[in-house]
């Protein structure tokens, strides 16, 4: 489903990440998911807490930011290597599902298809340029937001784009895991209004 959503990584006060998502950003969706990652890698119940916790914050601290300009000049440089990639092999012209799923692979900071999932795309160490995303003239279509701390292990919830009258509760991983039913319950009043929106469209 088409819900906008922004996923943010801070690392020694900065912003390191913000990811666009197209889809699937409401909290049952692009939240369950980033609370699901974050309990089980770096809460101290979860095995390897310790090690996972030092290997992320290791895996954003060597992503390069890029501006505008690089950011266009990078995408240039990935489309060449995709049609170098692919020149041999037969692909139906009219189908884009194998040219999604190449970006989505091996590049996945530049497409939108990623969204929350970007988080685990850093664990995995297939992230190493993004370009931050701006929503400056895009507040309005932004539906849910979600930050991830470093500096203080915390994961605060917003309605919206992220800025500070969006926010709506912090979350903190640094030792117990969140928990899902108070996440929720923290959307509750917006997801009911969003449910009857969907209804009588």
């Amino acid at each position: 489903m088409g819900t906008r959503n922004l996923t943010q990584v801070i690392q020694n006060g900065e912003v390191k990440v913000k990811q666009y998502g197209q889809w699937d950003g409401y909290p049952d969706g692009a939240g369950k998911t980033i609370v699901e990652f974050l309990n089980d890698k770096f809460t101290e119940e979860s095995y390897r807490a310790k090690q996972n916790f030092e290997i992320f914050s290791f895996a954003v601290g060597r992503i390069k930011q890029l501006d505008e300009k690089e950011w266009k000049k990078y995408m240039k440089e990935i489309d060449a290597k995709y049609k170098e990639d692919t020149k041999d092999i037969k692909i139906d012209k009219d189908n884009h599902s194998f040219g999604s799923s190449y970006y989505d692979t091996f590049y996945p900071s530049t497409t939108r298809n990623t969204g929350y999932n970007i988080l685990q795309c850093i664990f995995d160490g297939r992230v190493d340029k993004v370009c931050l995303f701006s929503d400056d003239n895009e507040d309005l279509l932004i539906e849910y937001s979600y930050s991830v701390n470093l500096d203080n292990k915390t994961l605060t919830a917003y309605k919206g784009a992220i800025h500070e009258d969006n926010a709506l509760k912090i979350f903190s991983f640094a030792e117990k895991p969140i928990d899902l039913d108070d996440f929720y319950k923290t959307f509750s009043p917006y997801q009911v209004e969003q449910e009857n929106e969907q209804m009588m469209s």
